[in-house]
């Protein structure tokens, strides 16, 4: 009982705290968004997601059958002007993009095969032999 009250309590101050924060927020714009500006910017939210992220361009197309050193330099994030990666590169990038789309953590089992793939491929491991 006196846990629900606890609970309670800290929601109804992190409430007001939030609150107060966007009000002083709304209080320190120096100008109201004219209603024309509303319509074009609610209109134009859709833009921002056929935009990269970050400056970044997303590798377009799907995976070709097979592998290649292209295609695993660029699933395991490496640049286009990379010449030689050593091992121990390669391992660091493939746990980074396990940790991320592993399939027991709700990434997913295609994505984290084609990373396994091309860290073999890049480590002179094919599945082929």
């Amino acid at each position: 009982m006196v846990l629900q009250w606890v609970t309670a309590g800290i929601l109804a101050t992190t409430s007001l705290i939030m609150i107060r924060a966007g009000v002083r927020a709304m209080g320190k714009t120096k100008s109201a968004i004219p209603a024309n500006k509303i319509k074009s910017t609610i209109v134009n939210a859709t833009d921002v997601f056929s935009q990269p992220i970050h400056g970044v361009k997303f590798y377009e197309g799907s995976f070709n059958p097979e592998m290649s050193k292209k295609e695993a330099l660029d699933i395991l994030g490496f640049g286009k002007n990379v010449r030689h990666v050593t091992e121990e590169d390669v391992k660091k990038k493939h746990r980074k993009l396990m940790l991320l789309n592993h399939p027991d953590n709700g990434g997913s089992a295609y994505v984290s095969s084609k990373v396994n793939e091309a860290k073999d491929y890049l480590m002179g491991k094919s599945s082929r032999d």
